[in-house]
C-alpha cells in the first residue's frame, strides 16, 4: 500500500513509463523505450548496478552451462539470439551503442578433469550448442591452461566489464536517470502515482505505466503496490575472489561431469591487479559455509583443477551474490527472462545478464499507444555507479601452509 496520500494528488513529474531499478535490466529498458520515442525516466535509490549487475561475472552466456548434458533445454534455448545482439551493440553496429564497454574476453575456454562423465559433458556441449566449442591448439591456450591435462576448447561467449557497461548505458540518457527512493505506489485509472524522496524532498511521479526492474528489491516494491511479493524467488550464491602475482587474465569453465566445477573470470581492480572471480559449483557449495570454510574449500578446488599454479601468495575474499528471479513452480532457475504484467505495472527479472535486451524489448512491445507529452521537469540528481566487490573488500585472507594443508 502507498505511504503517501492526497485528496487531489497533483504530480510533480508526468511520464509515460517510470522505471524503478538501475541495474542492467532497468538501464537497457530505458534505452529501448527512449529509442522508440517513449517518455521514460528511471530512478535508483542507491547506486547504478548495485546488486546483481555489479556482482556478476560479466559473462554473456551462450547456453554452454545448460548444454553439458547434450540436451538443448529451455534455459539454453531461452537465451536465443541475445548474444548476437550484444555483439552488434558492443561493436557499435546496433543500438544501444556499447562501443565504449570494455570486453574482457571475446571467448570462454572450457576444460575438463579426466573423468568419463566429464568427457561426456564435453561431448554434450558439442552436440547441443548452436556454435559448438572448438579445440584450441596447445600453443594458443591461455597461460593458465597451458599445463592442464586433456583438451581445451573455446566457446563463442564474451565476457564484459559490468562497471563500463553501467557507465555506457547511463551516459546515453543521463538526464533521464534520478537518484531517489520510492516510498509509495498507487495504481489508479489515471495512471500509477509513485511517491519518491530525492534531493528535491518529497515528490510524486505520475506514470502511465510502471516497470519494476530492481532485482531482489522488486519484492518490497511489489508490496508497496499491493502486489504479491512472493512472485519472485531468490537463489543464494557466495562468490570467491582471489588475487596473486601468479594469476593472468582468464575466462574459463572447468567441466566436472555435466556441470561446471568452476567458472573463472578475471577483472582488474582499481590498482591494476588481476582478480579471479570464482563461480560455478565452487560458489554454489559455499552457501552454507563460513568465510574461512568457503575460502579453504575454494583453495582446495583450485589446487586440484590447476595444480601447476603457485597459490602460496594468493589472497582470498568472498561476497554474497543472491540472485532474484521470477518464481517457478519447481523452484529451479527460469528458462528465460520473466515479466509479469498486472494492470499498469510490469515486474521484470532478466534471470541472466545476457537476457537484459529481451526484457527491454518485451516491455516495449507490451505497452499500449501512449499519449503523454515529452515535457519533463525537476531533473533529479544522477546516482553514482556501484563499486565492484574487489574494490570494496577491506580484508583479504592469506592461507598459511598449515591451514591450507588441513
Amino acid at each position: 500500500m502507498s505511504s503517501f496520500s492526497s485528496t487531489e494528488p497533483k504530480p510533480d513529474i508526468k511520464v509515460d513509463v517510470l522505471i524503478v531499478g538501475g541495474g542492467v535490466a532497468g538501464l537497457w529498458t530505458l534505452a529501448e523505450l527512449r529509442a522508440r520515442g517513449v517518455n521514460a525516466i528511471l530512478v535508483e535509490n542507491t547506486a547504478l548496478g548495485s546488486g546483481q549487475t555489479i556482482w556478476s561475472q560479466g559473462i554473456l552466456h551462450s547456453g554452454l552451462k545448460y548444454a553439458l548434458d547434450g540436451i538443448s533445454n529451455t534455459a539454453s534455448a531461452g537465451i536465443g539470439d541475445s548474444p548476437a545482439r550484444w555483439r552488434r551493440c558492443l561493436a557499435g553496429e546496433s543500438k544501444p551503442d556499447l562501443g565504449a564497454v570494455s570486453v574482457r574476453s571475446d571467448r570462454h575456454y572450457l576444460w575438463r578433469n579426466d573423468s568419463i562423465v566429464s568427457r561426456l559433458g564435453m561431448v554434450g556441449a558439442r552436440l547441443a550448442m548452436r556454435t559448438p566449442p572448438a579445440p584450441v591448439p596447445f600453443d594458443q591456450r591461455p597461460p593458465a591452461l597451458r599445463d592442464v591435462k586433456g583438451e581445451v576448447l573455446s566457446v563463442d561467449e564474451q565476457v564484459i566489464d559490468p562497471v563500463s557497461l553501467l557507465r555506457s548505458l547511463a551516459s546515453l540518457h543521463q538526464d533521464r536517470i534520478g537518484h531517489a527512493q520510492v516510498v509509495g505506489i498507487d495504481a489508479g485509472k489515471a495512471g500509477v502515482d509513485v511517491g519518491i524522496q530525492s534531493q528535491h524532498g518529497d515528490q510524486m511521479i505520475r506514470a502511465d505505466h510502471l516497470a519494476l526492474t530492481a532485482g531482489n528489491g522488486n519484492a518490497a516494491l511489489r508490496e508497496l503496490a499491493g502486489l504479491d511479493p512472493k512472485s519472485q524467488q531468490v537463489r543464494p550464491l557466495r562468490m570467491i575472489m582471489v588475487r596473486s602475482p601468479e594469476l593472468t587474465p582468464l575466462a574459463a569453465h572447468c567441466v566436472q561431469g555435466k556441470s561446471t566445477r568452476a567458472t573463472i573470470t578475471s577483472p582488474v581492480d582499481s590498482e591494476g591487479r588481476v582478480i579471479w572471480q570464482l563461480g560455478g559449483e565452487i560458489a554454489e557449495r559455499s552457501i552454507d559455509m563460513t568465510d574461512e570454510q568457503a575460502i579453504d574449500h575454494a583453495h582446495q578446488e583450485m589446487t586440484e583443477i590447476l595444480p601447476h599454479i603457485n597459490w602460496s601468495q594468493a589472497e582470498w575474499g568472498t561476497y554474497d551474490a543472491p540472485r532474484a528471479e521470477g518464481r517457478t513452480k519447481s523452484g529451479g532457475r527460469p528458462g528465460a527472462e520473466v515479466i509479469l504484467q498486472e494492470g499498469r505495472i510490469f515486474t521484470a527479472w532478466p534471470t541472466k545478464l545476457v537476457l537484459a535486451p529481451q526484457v527491454g524489448a518485451r516491455i516495449a512491445e507490451l505497452l499500449p499507444p501512449l499519449q503523454v507529452s515529452e515535457e519533463f521537469c525537476d531533473q533529479l540528481l544522477m546516482p553514482p555507479i556501484a563499486r565492484p566487490p574487489w574494490d570494496k573488500q577491506e580484508a583479504w585472507s592469506v592461507l598459511t601452509p598449515q591451514a591450507s594443508a588441513e
